[in-house]
């Protein structure tokens, strides 16, 4: 029997309704599977739907889907008839390669002295302070998380007189960054008068008295949100204020580090308990965890490296 044209038409039309065309494959810089479920993490279907719904296209029309099988890598959909205007969908393309296009991974940093906060100072010193550059300008590169436990030898002798073999103490999270370029200065820590004024001074050896003086220094970036921090003293900068980094026997073997490496403090993350000091791979990991995802909460650069965004995009190709 001969069939014609019009009986064709009709069952293909019903069989591509309800068919999706692929738009484009997001590759992140890791697994954006949940194991626990083998799902997509919730938040990367939140931030997608909320950058669809702002490039004024309803989230309904895309669809958001993954694999086990490629853990790292996002599809959207479009359908084969309808959707999106073509103007839209180019716009949010555009957005979504900038993403991967623009990452700029060092943190900008300028150091402003304040010579004029300096009490109980010679004028020699003044004028020796005041010889140097007012200002400084860095990057700041993303070295690695630092944890630091609170914990002293009265804490380990209480343990042993309770019989425990584990200490609780108040775990602290910093990011080490790598300063380019280096400042002349020795530290960059903490000063003031009272201990409800403190303030960040850089310290340096002074030729004229030969002692090391703090001098207050001014901090901007630019990332607003760890510039706010700042300013309600909810994080700090350190250079140099502990010996981690100088590591003699380390230093033996593989020679000296001449690096300048800066901590951006971000404060507790939580109680730990250890031995004395001595904590399990399992329970570092887990703290290293809390660590880059409170440091994420900054925003840009650490949610280029940790935490659950769509800044950990890799690379997006288009079909």
């Amino acid at each position: 029997m001969r069939l014609s044209h019009n009986s064709l038409w009709i069952p293909l039309s019903l069989l591509l309704v309800g068919c999706n065309n692929e738009l484009a494959t997001l590759t992140f810089d890791h697994h954006v599977i949940d194991n626990s479920n083998d799902t997509l993490i919730q938040a990367y279907h939140n931030e997608l739907n909320a950058l669809i719904s702002e490039h004024g296209i309803d989230p309904e029309d895309i669809k958001i889907t993954s694999s086990t099988r490629a853990r790292r890598s996002i599809v959207l959909k479009v359908p084969f008839f309808g959707g999106p205007d073509d103007s839209l969908i180019a716009s949010l393309k555009e957005h979504l390669q900038s993403i991967v296009d623009n990452k700029e991974t060092a943190l900008k940093v300028t150091f402003n002295l304040l010579p004029d906060k300096m009490s109980r100072i010679s004028s020699e010193e003044r004028e020796e302070i005041e010889a140097l550059a007012q200002e400084y300008v860095v990057t700041l590169e993303i070295e690695e998380p630092v944890i630091l436990t609170d914990y002293s030898l009265l804490d380990g002798a209480n343990a042993v007189l309770s019989g425990s073999e584990t200490v609780e103490s108040h775990a602290s999270c910093s990011m080490a960054m790598l300063v380019e370029p280096k400042l002349p200065f020795r530290q960059l820590t903490l000063g003031g008068e009272t201990e409800e004024d403190f303030y960040q001074i850089f310290v340096r050896k002074l030729h004229v008295s030969n002692t090391s003086r703090g001098i207050p220094v001014d901090i901007t970036t630019n990332n607003q949100i760890l510039q706010e921090a700042f300013e309600n003293d909810e994080v700090a900068m350190f250079i140099n204020v502990r010996d981690e980094y100088v590591n003699p026997v380390r230093a033996l073997y593989e020679g000296t580090d001449t690096r300048q490496l800066l901590e951006i403090d971000f404060g507790s993350i939580g109680a730990i308990r250890h031995e004395y000091g001595s904590v399990n791979q399992y329970s570092m990991s887990g703290l290293e965890k809390r660590c880059t995802n409170l440091a994420a909460t900054y925003g840009r650069p650490f949610t280029y490296q940790y935490g659950e965004s769509l800044d950990r995009l890799e690379s997006v190709s288009f079909n």
